[in-house]
């Protein structure tokens, strides 16, 4: 998760930001226990 958080700062265009957004969206909704505090 740190990884693609750290993705997320780094420059990129709006679908890029919006992939990586739908992917940690997924990864949480299907293992709770990925969030981080």
């Amino acid at each position: 998760m740190t990884f693609l958080a750290n993705m997320l700062r780094e420059e990129g265009g709006y679908e890029y930001k919006k992939a990586i957004v739908n992917t940690i969206i997924s990864i949480v909704e299907e293992n709770p226990e990925a969030k981080e505090a």
